[in-house]
């Protein structure tokens, strides 16, 4: 069962509940991210340096 949740807070990607579980997250805000956004938001810079992902925007 695919049911839509809503759209990702910063690009607006749809976000679905996909056989009970959540292809997305919800942040201490309670706003509602896409797996990516999410990560690049919370991924620290010495954690992005070594896993070679985009450094945040401080």
């Amino acid at each position: 069962m695919k049911e839509y949740i809503g759209g990702c807070c910063q690009c607006d990607k749809e976000v679905y509940c996909m056989d009970g579980f959540l292809n997305g997250v919800v942040g201490d805000d309670g706003a509602l991210y896409c797996f990516e956004c999410y990560t690049d938001l919370h991924t620290p810079p010495e954690t992005a340096r070594r896993e070679g992902l985009p450094p945040l925007d401080s």
